[in-house]
């Protein structure tokens, strides 16, 4: 995948831009866990060949009544509570999260075109008291359309649950198969040493009909560190937010 050039704002283009071709991005996130249920994550990039550089933070909101993510560009955590967020990502229900820019609340906005485009939603289907992993629905917009909802019940999983599907993205995790011998789950990833332990928060991103094609994978490496590798339909950001859902679940 092209990496761009250093200016500030080659990066925040890069950042909010699906991927082209078929190039893939290598990223790793870094958790810290804090008192009061707190955390904060840093997304790297590590692509082969290229030195590791700092992507995007992420701090999970305590106050929050529901789960809560701010999304920064500075890698200074000091410096958080006081800056503006790139983007945000908020439970919209129960196991159901949606991902925004940094756009106005449309509460608080003069127009449509002053409030936050939803950039990504994803749902989480848990069977209760079974042992079966978890079913994945991740959606985002197609290229060149914007989903700016002017209410709660006016976005992405709003037309997802209406079957209004032509202007999104439609994808599923590929779901790991039962293993006799080990008597649990299991789930190939693809990397040497890019997902290298077991965990419920491991997953990869397909298409309806095409299994072998990933096109975002997240794993455990470590309590701390964690990979997110993505390609086309996904830009950083989009595959950030989705990483984080994954740590509630």
């Amino acid at each position: 995948a092209m990496v761009p050039q250093e200016e500030p704002r080659y990066w925040k283009q890069f950042l909010t831009t699906p991927i082209e071709g078929d190039g893939v991005v290598y990223t790793v996130i870094e958790r810290t866990k804090q008192s009061m249920g707190g955390a904060t994550f840093k997304m790297f990039l590590e692509q082969p060949g290229t030195e590791t550089r700092f992507l995007m933070g992420a701090m999970k909101i305590k106050s929050s009544r529901t789960p809560n993510y701010h999304i920064f560009l500075d890698e200074s955590e000091s410096s958080w509570k006081d800056k503006k967020y790139f983007g945000k990502l908020r439970m919209n229900g129960s196991r159901q999260y949606v991902a925004y820019d940094g756009g106005l609340n449309p509460k608080k906005g003069k127009s449509r075109g002053d409030s936050r485009k939803q950039l990504a939603a994803i749902i989480f289907d848990l069977e209760q008291g079974t042992n079966c992993p978890r079913k994945i629905t991740a959606m985002v917009p197609q290229e060149g359309q914007s989903f700016r909802p002017l209410s709660d019940n006016d976005g992405m999983l709003d037309d997802y649950m209406m079957g209004k599907l032509d202007n999104m993205h439609i994808l599923r995790n590929k779901f790991p198969k039962f293993n006799e011998e080990l008597g649990c789950y299991v789930l190939k990833f693809k990397g040497k040493g890019r997902v290298t332990k077991a965990s419920a928060k491991n997953f990869m991103l397909i298409q309806e009909d095409d299994e072998d094609h990933i096109l975002l994978q997240f794993g455990k490496q470590s309590d701390t560190r964690f990979t997110c590798d993505f390609r086309h339909p996904f830009c950083p950001l989009q595959a950030f937010a989705l990483a984080l859902s994954s740590f509630d679940v």
